[in-house]
């Protein structure tokens, strides 16, 4: 049996036992659009980036668990490793081409001159193209996570929209219409919404 036809144990909304309904694509028909938090058939907390990517639990291997992780973290380590190599190497060219330079100034003759002229265009471009590297490395990390206007909710961490609102016991996205749903008071799915990867952020 796949593990899509078994019952859930937990409710994906609340973390709660006994969830109703206990079958997964019922559950889904049943409460709508709403953002799956807690994994319901191990009971843990799946990854924000998880729910972003998957918010109704669709993807799933047979033994529960998320068929992939992104590692955004992992990423952003990469390009900040990548763009730190390559300042260092933009430094280097710097230091050694004005060097070089310099020698070849305090020298004279037409045919250092015209050999200075040639060591500065390369010296022009070769700071160039990694200065591009760089800022290509850069444009690839995530940007800081936007809030709504009266500073209250995160952006939706499923379509990243910050057309987001609560009212009652819903947190609404109005964008992909994902929502969280919690008991009363608001401050209860305020909260759930803002906490992303366990951490609650604002």
């Amino acid at each position: 049996m796949s593990i899509k036809d078994k019952l859930m144990e937990y409710d994906p909304q609340t973390g709660e036992g006994e969830p109703y309904p206990s079958h997964a694509q019922q559950y889904r028909t049943y409460h709508g659009v709403t953002a799956w938090l807690t994994n319901p058939f191990t009971g843990k907390e799946r990854d924000a980036r998880d729910i972003g990517s998957d918010p109704q639990f669709v993807a799933m291997k047979d033994d529960g668990c998320e068929k992939v992780i992104k590692p955004e973290n992992d990423k952003i380590v990469s390009h900040i490793s990548i763009i730190t190599h390559y300042t260092a190497a933009l430094n280097a060219c710097f230091y050694e081409l004005t060097k070089m330079s310099n020698i070849v100034d305090d020298s004279s003759g037409t045919g250092n001159m015209l050999f200075l002229d040639a060591v500065n265009k390369f010296k022009d471009r070769t700071m160039k193209g990694i200065a591009h590297t760089i800022n290509m490395e850069l444009s690839e990390i995530p940007q800081a996570l936007k809030i709504t206007n009266d500073r209250s909710l995160l952006q939706c961490p499923c379509c990243n929209s910050v057309d987001v609102g609560g009212a009652h016991d819903t947190v609404t996205c109005y964008g992909c219409e994902l929502s969280i749903k919690r008991p009363v008071p608001l401050k209860n799915a305020i909260d759930a919404w803002n906490t992303r990867d366990g951490v609650k952020l604002l």
